[in-house]
């Protein structure tokens, strides 16, 4: 990966600033390196959770509001279903 910033300050300062201090150009570098790599990862996960904020909140039909439907609609199957298996289970008593 490339370190543009670090190599212009290089390159502006000359090879006597390289030379006198090579663990701090190495760590800028590195620094940069990471830097630019967390950038493109938030921009990644930014456009993803973008697209599902939409997909939760604006749009109809989209997988995940299907599934978040499908879901909803299970739970409330689910909490019907043990309501009745309690009456029964105090009949049977």
């Amino acid at each position: 990966m490339k370190t543009p910033e670090t190599d212009h300050l290089e390159n502006e300062l000359g090879s006597a600033a390289k030379f006198s201090h090579p663990v701090i150009w190495r760590h800028a570098r590195q620094l940069e390196r990471e830097r630019d790599e967390a950038r493109e990862k938030m921009a990644s996960q930014s456009d993803r959770i973008r697209y599902l904020e939409g997909a939760t909140n604006h749009a109809e039909g989209t997988p995940l509001s299907i599934a978040l439907r499908e879901r909803d609609e299970a739970r409330e199957e689910v909490r019907l279903l043990k309501g009745i298996l309690d009456l029964l289970k105090k009949e049977a008593q």
